[in-house]
């Protein structure tokens, strides 16, 4: 939340073609709606791709699995199959709407907080108790006043050690590009270019050198990033939500539930009473009935900004309306275990610089990440080698390792 509060940015959907792909739209069948970060997949198979946020998507197919089922599924509407026929004769996917009421679904006479209790409780034998590796698409969105500050793609080959352990995962950058014409922050653009020139004459006449610096590219790096979003899921981040310490500062309630690739789910809703850590959140926690295992947790809120920093800022003139933002994890069931499968989250922020002699200027930014799991694999899993493995401290440009030459082309 460091971050939210100094500034902020993420969704790149650059598509490749192939020699054998299909395509299509997925939407939601009642209002012909797009259905954004949609999974389309191979029956049985945990290699996919997910719909761009116009419900838009092109997948590979692999020789192998051109008599495979496709399946395609978004959380709140029933799961369809399709042939790979049907499928490229069928550009538009309609889905239905899932939704179950509480009295049709097969629970306990428990609270919410019991069902979210005993779901933490059963997190190792919900989640994977072997090491496992995955593939996945990372994409990464950054704009100030509808401008692209940074655009990125990211390929990543990823090495789980186990996955509830306190072992770092080790991730392996295969492939990377990121937009044209990038365009630099404007925010305050003339106050930064008058301070650097301060700080070049004070250098000067202290003989001392002095490293311009781009304050967009230092934005670029410090905000941007993949490090947040690969380390998002249940077993590395704490959940207030999830946490029975911090219960009292919820409102739980049962929602409708719902279906989800024929499993029976239970929704349950929460609310922050008041700010919980700068933040009023409201969301919904999935889970997955049978199994008691949390299959996925979606919120959104706002980011309140500190009482204490507020004449801090008023008097630099600088005014920040309370960032909003959205987060959303999502597992997938392989092998009656739940593995990663899709992470997002977004921000939305707006700041005002104030000046006496001169207009205000005004900026809203907005920042999304999406990483998505295209495949797990479970036998063999081999570590990744420490020369290769993805450091966050360093520019993502420097560490890309394509040892097998894979293009774009190559992965969903």
């Amino acid at each position: 939340m460091k971050k939210l509060l100094l500034l902020t940015a993420v969704a790149l959907s650059i598509h490749t073609t192939a020699q054998d792909v299909v395509s299509g739209s997925i939407l939601d069948a009642e209002n012909r709606e797009a259905l954004p970060f949609a999974t389309i997949g191979f029956k049985e198979y945990s290699i996919g791709t997910i719909s761009n946020s116009n419900g838009d998507f092109v997948m590979n197919v692999p020789k192998e699995l051109e008599n495979v089922p496709v399946v395609v599924s978004f959380l709140g509407y029933t799961t369809i199959e399709l042939s790979l026929n049907q499928l490229r004769n069928q550009k538009e996917i309609l889905l239905e709407p899932s939704i179950m009421h509480l009295d049709e679904l097969v629970i306990r006479p428990l609270s919410p907080t019991d069902y979210i209790k005993i779901a933490v409780e059963k997190f190792k034998d919900n989640y994977p108790s072997q090491p496992f590796q995955t593939e996945a698409y990372y994409r990464e969105k950054f704009s100030e006043n509808g401008n692209f500050v940074n655009l990125i793609e990211g390929f990543f080959k990823s090495y789980y050690p186990k996955y509830l352990d306190t072992v770092e995962n080790q991730h392996q950058l295969v492939l990377y590009r990121t937009a044209d014409d990038l365009k630099d922050i404007a925010f305050m653009e003339r106050w930064v270019e008058k301070r650097q020139v301060k700080e070049i004459k004070k250098a000067e006449k202290k003989g001392e050198e002095y490293d311009e610096i781009n304050p967009s590219e230092e934005i670029r790096e410090g905000f941007g990033g993949p490090e947040n979003i690969l380390t998002m899921d249940l077993s590395r981040q704490d959940e207030e939500c999830l946490d029975s310490t911090m219960f009292k500062k919820f409102d739980y309630s049962f929602g409708d539930g719902l279906t989800h690739q024929g499993r029976e789910i239970l929704v349950i809703n929460f609310e922050t009473k008041r700010a919980v850590e700068h933040t009023k959140q409201k969301g919904k926690i999935y889970i997955d009935i049978l199994s008691d295992a949390i299959m996925g947790l979606e919120y959104s809120g706002e980011v309140v900004i500190p009482i204490a920093i507020r004449p801090i800022l008023l008097m630099i003139g600088l005014g920040i309306k309370n960032p909003v933002f959205e987060k959303k994890i999502i597992y997938q069931l392989v092998d009656d275990r739940w593995y990663p499968e899709n992470f997002q989250w977004f921000v939305d922020l707006d700041m005002k610089k104030r000046h006496m002699f001169r207009s205000n200027e005004k900026s809203s930014f907005f920042v999304e990440q999406v990483f998505k799991v295209n495949q797990v694999s479970l036998v063999d899993p081999v570590e990744i080698p420490e020369e290769k493995r993805f450091d966050p401290d360093k520019p993502m440009i420097e560490q890309q390792h394509n040892e097998e030459s894979k293009s774009w082309s190559d992965v969903n």
